[in-house]
């Protein structure tokens, strides 16, 4: 293929991805978790959370740490394959996907391995599947990495809802308000919602809020919405262990509970008009 005619489709792409982020909604919500550090529970709150939406509906996890990627290792399971095979050896995405449960199925993210596709790698394909892949589920859960980096807040820009994950460490909750000043530099009108993890009760939670919004308010002018919060228990400490999350292991819970009932608030109303779709992450990817 000659120079002028590889412009020329270089072109076409572009200007057919900028068609459809503009024109394409999907049935799919994508929900990123993140947060400002790690070591606060986010893929323990994303698998959780997706293994609970999965009850009612069809959801995708996305492990999307990449390079420490982990969600396979607390579900106890060794993919053959991962994103990292799509991107350099043009696997097709739904052939690297594993079933969790028959609602959840997760598209495991790559582990000790750079994310990189190669100069003349074709996107086109890749992303087409995304958007297919975008009617096939009701949510999309993006575990982001943990702290500050471009890919991340790109994600963190486009998803439809991004969920903000602290604890009570005072490092945690420095770490959340500066990644959540980044994403507002970058997004002003950007929500972002919390869940405060690993709390005694609901008023250690409470507290935890009432730091952040103080920051968020005093420098940013801005809120962060409180969302839910999930309670310390030992037994999430063993379900890592035995690499079984606590919401398959032990349902009854008032941890598993809280999953529930954050599920629930999450679940989408009569008024849901559709999100940007899976494709909108490899977009990112894509640079």
């Amino acid at each position: 293929m000659d120079q002028a005619q590889s412009l020329k489709n270089l072109v076409r792409e572009r200007n057919r991805d900028r068609q459809k982020s503009q024109d394409d909604s999907y049935s799919c919500e994508i929900i990123a978790v993140t947060s400002g550090k790690g070591g606060v529970g986010k893929t323990q709150i994303s698998l959780n959370l997706a293994l609970a939406l999965s009850r009612k509906a069809r959801v995708l996890l996305l492990d999307a740490d990449m390079g420490t990627a982990n969600v396979d290792v607390l579900l106890g399971i060794d993919p053959r394959k991962n994103l990292s095979h799509v991107l350099n050896q043009g696997e097709k995405i739904r052939d690297i996907l594993v079933t969790i449960t028959p609602n959840l199925k997760l598209l495991p993210g790559s582990s000790g391995l750079t994310l990189r596709a190669p100069t003349h790698f074709g996107w086109a394909p890749v992303i087409e599947e995304a958007d297919q892949l975008s009617a096939d589920f009701d949510y999309i859960i993006i575990d982001t990495a943990a702290g500050i980096s471009d890919t991340i807040i790109s994600i963190l820009c486009e998803s439809d809802r991004v969920i903000l994950v602290c604890t009570s460490e005072p490092t945690a909750i420095v770490d959340a308000y500066a990644l959540s000043k980044t994403l507002l530099q970058r997004n002003p009108n950007r929500k972002i919602e919390l869940i405060a993890n690993s709390v005694q009760n609901e008023e250690e939670a409470r507290e935890i809020h009432t730091k952040l919004q103080g920051a968020f308010r005093h420098f940013l002018n801005k809120d962060i919405s409180y969302l839910s919060h999930i309670l310390y228990d030992n037994h999430i400490i063993q379900s890592i262990h035995q690499q079984k999350p606590i919401y398959l292991s032990s349902p009854d819970l008032p941890v598993s509970k809280l999953f529930s009932e954050l599920a629930t608030k999450l679940a989408h109303g009569p008024d849901w008009r559709g999100g940007k779709g899976l494709s909108q992450v490899f977009r990112i990817l894509k640079g």
